[in-house]
């Protein structure tokens, strides 16, 4: 029960924070033995992720909602631009999920740790940029996707990538913080549909034991969520994070030398 408390907590945290999920659940599955036993309890653990979105925004998605039943035009333009900057990492994950999981341990998660650092370094502090997502271009949408289609690098985060994306592009911290979040929507859904079309009967062995893992990354998800959202909006705090992904970095290529 202790692994699997956790693991949630592990998964919702770093899943919104710019620190990479998928760098932390392979360091502790290679130095401990911790990790999802399983594409199927993955994928149950993302989607208390999914719940943390949804949960974190829902007085914007609700308002969003009522604005496609009325046509409202922005809340369109939003829809197209977050379901075109999810395309790209639909398309990478579906075609090189295999390859993507091969990847040496201490080398690519080193590699992705130091590229995340420079990634939340460059990301503009608070002010400065006051655009919205409905305003974004077809191509720096496109950019952004691209970002988190880079993501998919074990070690390298996903909000940190399309958050650099997102404020390079001219979105406000609010704005940025909303897009990266809420483009895991659709990246979550579609990871769960892939197990789902991988192994059909792997949910029928849902416990106890994995809803407590779902509940705790899923509050721990909305913790993360909150904290990124406040940080953005402040001078220089959301550049600490750079710190820790630094010194990640450094114990992980001293305790496991690259290339060994």
């Amino acid at each position: 029960m202790g692994t699997v408390w956790w693991l949630g907590v592990v998964q919702g945290l770093t899943e919104f924070l710019p620190v990479s999920s998928s760098g932390h659940l392979m360091v502790l599955r290679a130095l401990w033995g911790w990790g999802p036993p399983g594409l199927v309890w993955e994928a149950w653990l993302h989607g208390g992720t999914l719940i943390a979105v949804i949960a974190g925004y829902r007085r914007e998605i609700g308002e969003m909602l009522q604005g496609l039943v009325h046509g409202r035009r922005r809340d369109w333009a939003e829809v197209e631009r977050i379901a075109v900057a999810t395309l790209p990492a639909l398309l990478v994950g579906g075609g090189l999920s295999a390859q993507l999981s091969a990847l040496s341990l201490p080398g690519a998660v080193v590699g992705g740790w130091l590229a995340t650092t420079v990634l939340i370094w460059a990301t503009p502090g608070a002010g400065g940029r006051s655009g919205r997502i409905a305003d974004l271009t077809w191509p720096a949408t496109l950019i952004i996707g691209g970002f988190q289609a880079l993501a998919l690098w074990p070690g390298l985060s996903r909000s940190g990538s399309t958050l650099f994306a997102g404020r390079r592009a001219g979105l406000s911290p609010a704005e940025a913080a909303r897009l990266s979040f809420w483009m895991a929507i659709p990246t979550v859904l579609g990871a769960i549909l892939l197990t789902l079309i991988e192994d059909p009967l792997g949910f029928g062995r849902i416990s106890g034991i994995w809803l407590l893992g779902l509940i705790v990354a899923a509050v721990s998800g909305i913790f993360a969520i909150k904290w990124v959202r406040k940080l953005l909006a402040s001078p220089r705090g959301y550049h600490g994070f750079g710190w820790y992904t630094l010194t990640c970095a450094l114990i992980l290529g001293l305790a496991l030398p690259v290339g060994r």
